[in-house]
């Protein structure tokens, strides 16, 4: 649940508050990463990073979902003749 959290403080505004609760997670005590800059882009990244590390567990088909909505599917790909209708 923390990462909905960090989520919705990043989108109101709070990247510092976000990176806050990124880093008090499992982040860096068990995953050994580098703790996430205060700073949207950074910030962004990570939760992209533990969606897709996390999630494909729990819901099949969510790291599809991730990365079309934040424009990461390789380019040129018609993805609507290959099933994704």
């Amino acid at each position: 649940m923390g990462i909905f959290r960090a989520e919705a403080k990043l989108w109101a505004g709070d990247a510092a508050g976000a990176a806050a609760i990124i880093n008090a997670g499992t982040r860096v005590t068990r995953g050994n990463l580098a703790p996430v800059a205060a700073n949207a882009a950074d910030v962004l990244a990570a939760i992209h990073y533990e969606r897709m590390v996390e999630m494909p567990i729990v819901s099949m088909g969510l790291s599809f979902f991730e990365m079309r909505g934040f424009n990461k599917l390789k380019a040129g790909v018609d993805y609507s003749s290959s099933g994704w209708r």
